[in-house]
Order: structure tokens, then sequence, then C-alpha cells
């Protein structure tokens, strides 16, 4: 099997993960199963608590100590999931690494699997598949959804208009150069753009590699104020790419103009602010005329799920 302890003695490779945790107690129990898996691809796990208190780190720290191999903990005070992530970058010594959220649910053999064909290609970035699992507050599933499939053509698209960081593997010698913005949304988005340039080899994968919980309340999703922030990236992310190059690759462009459309229709902002994100959206597009079927593309799939949401 690719995860048996033979395989890995035999082909060396070392594996970081850095899982953020914002509120240890209402994910005490699905962290654990997170180590768990860590555990089982051999993996460095990186436990960032931010904002948490020294005592429920150190209790946390004795309760788990001997039973977890490769596991660093660590407290910071960023409030926000951008900075925990750098700060479990900084401290990772793996050959490749991947950010977990802390209540979500990987698949860790697919995701081992992932990386080693990546490594064995040369490549510098794995991105695989996903599942949306729609749960209830009590984190009962109540339906589920596939992500698309992935091709070396099609990716930039596909990718540009699901962007999960947890979906992606990076190669760790170039994931140090790119940092995380330190906001409360959209901070991955610009992560990926920072580092996913014309010099990286991008590998896909049509594995399931993760499965993402949505729909519970106490996911900064459903905070006006984490919500709030994603202009702050959509702003970044403009600036920095206007600055670095003349012409947008498919993905930055999908990138730029599925988080404008995530602020126009989140219909709790005001209507000064989803017109302003609509029309640089618009402006981005006219921009770029070859990518304009994309955008219309992206604005129906917008429009279905913000119906959906009403």
């Amino acid at each position: 099997m690719l995860n048996s302890p033979e395989s890995i003695a035999e082909e060396p490779l070392k594996i970081s993960v850095v899982i953020p945790i914002g509120n240890l107690s209402l994910y005490r129990e699905n962290l654990l199963d997170l180590i768990d898996a860590a555990r089982e691809i051999n993996a460095e796990t990186i436990l960032v608590f931010d904002g948490a208190t020294t005592e429920n780190v150190q209790e946390f720290r004795q309760n788990i100590a001997n039973e977890a191999n490769k596991l660093i903990i660590t407290s910071v005070a960023c409030r926000n999931p951008g900075g925990a992530r750098n700060a479990g970058k900084a401290l990772s010594t793996g050959d490749w690494i991947t950010f977990w959220d802390c209540d979500d649910i990987p698949n860790p053999t697919k995701v081992l699997s992932l990386i080693r064909e990546a490594h064995d290609l040369e490549k510098d970035v794995a991105i695989g598949r996903f599942n949306y699992i729609f749960v209830d507050d009590d984190s009962k599933e109540l339906s589920r959804k596939t992500s698309s499939k992935l091709s070396q053509n099609n990716w930039q698209f596909v990718v540009g208009l699901t962007p999960g960081i947890w979906r992606f593997a990076f190669r760790n010698s170039l994931a140090k150069d790119a940092d995380f913005p330190e906001t409360r949304m959209g901070e991955d988005q610009v992560f990926l753009s920072r580092f996913l340039k014309d010099r990286v080899k991008v590998y896909v994968s049509n594995d399931i590699v993760y499965n993402y919980l949505v729909g519970r309340n106490s996911q900064l999703t459903k905070e006006l104020a984490s919500i709030t922030e994603k202009v702050n990236s959509a702003n970044i992310l403009a600036r920095e790419i206007n600055q670095n190059t003349d012409k947008l690759s498919e993905f930055e462009f999908t990138l730029l103009i599925k988080m404008y459309l995530s602020i126009f229709k989140f219909n709790k902002f005001s209507q000064k602010v989803r017109l302003e994100n609509l029309n640089l959206a618009i402006k981005c597009a006219t921009a770029n005329p070859k990518y304009f079927y994309s955008i219309i593309l992206i604005i129906l799939r917008e429009k279905v799920h913000h119906s959906n949401a009403e």
C-alpha cells in the first residue's frame, strides 16, 4: 500500500501538515482525528493555536504528547488563518507541505499518493479533487457534492472557481518564498496567486483528497466581520497581479473575478460595495476579451449559488 511503513522507508519523502486552530473547544475531537490522519502518512504535524490561552494549549499538549510522533505545537495571536498558516509554514521541515482546516476531513492515503506522484514527476505543486459535505451545526451530513474533474487543459479555470487551499500540496522550498496575507477571508487565494507563477510546474489528479465541510454556524463564512475582510484580500490580489504582470493568466483572471463576484453576491454588504465589485469584475472581463465566455459562465454559476442560498 502507498501509505505502508515499508513503502515510506523505501522512498523517503517528508510531508508537513499545517493545521490552524482558532477555537480548540469546538474542534478538539476532530483535531484528534486529523492528528491520526497525519500519523497515517508519517507526516510532520504542526498545530497552530491562534488566540488560545496558555492553559488550554498546555493541557492539550500534555494529553496528546505521548500519543503522536512528529507533532509540533505552537501558539500565536494572529486572530486570522493567514497569519497562523505563515507561522506553521515557518516551522515546517518537510519536502512537501499541505494545509488542512481543523473542521474538515482529509483523505490521507490519497494525499500521500498525490504528493508522491507529483514528486516523482518533479512537479512543484499538486492539486486534487474534493467533496463538499453539507452538514448541520452538529456536523451531521445532509448532502454532498464532488468538485469538477481536472485536466492539464482546464485546471486553471476549474481551480480558479474553487481554489480551496486544502486541495493543494506544495513543494516546501518554494512555499517558503510566498506568504499568506493576514486576513480572515480570501487569504488562500492571495497565497495561491503568489505561488502559482509561470515557473511553477503543476500536477493535477482526479483523486478525492479532501472532504470540505460546509454549514456549521461556527465557520468564518458565517461571520459578517470575516466576510468583510474578503474585500481587503480582493484589493491585495488585484494590486499584486496588476503590478507583477501585463497579462493575466487564466487562473489569475478566474481567481480575481470569482473573488469580486463572491463579494457582489453577498447581500449583507452594502449596495455600494456590491456594485463596486460587480463593476470591477466587468472591467476585468472586458480587459481580457479572450475570457469573455468564461466570465459569463462564472456569473451564471454565482447567480445559481446566490439563488440557492436564498
